[in-house]
């Protein structure tokens, strides 16, 4: 469990309906978890997304449709539950941690039939990835 009130966490996946069941578990984990699914209504969306930057919400889980465009400071952490069907989200999803010249982690789950996809996502990136 992460302990300081410094970091926020940032997990992307591919269905609403992981989002939903995410947040969920992670409400348990963490003071509170927030959802960004293609379900919210823009108010409702607006609503998390103040949460997550004003650090009321520690976690926020979003679908690879809702993620884009999120701008948030200090982002410490991505998850990818799921690497996504295209490099140009898995780029934008580990983006989130570096900007303006910070350094960020950007973590993925990987099962035995996505080691080919990491390799590629290597290769066409020029980054290499670490096994924890």
């Amino acid at each position: 469990m992460f302990e300081s009130d410094d970091i926020s966490k940032f997990e992307v996946g591919s269905t609403n309906g992981l989002v939903k069941i995410h947040t969920y578990l992670f409400q348990g984990l963490f003071d509170f978890s927030g959802a960004l699914h293609g379900d919210l209504e823009q108010r409702d969306r607006d609503k998390v997304m103040r949460k997550f930057k004003s650090h009321t919400l520690q976690m926020l889980v979003a679908t690879d449709i809702s993620a884009r465009g999120i701008d948030v400071d200090d982002l410490a952490y991505v998850v990818h539950y799921q690497l996504p069907d295209q490099l140009e989200y898995y780029t934008h999803r580990s983006g989130r941690t570096a900007r303006a010249g910070k350094r960020g982690i950007s973590l993925a789950f990987v099962n035995a039939k996505e080691v080919r996809r990491i390799r590629m996502i290597e290769t066409q990136l020029g980054i290499s990835f670490r096994k924890l």
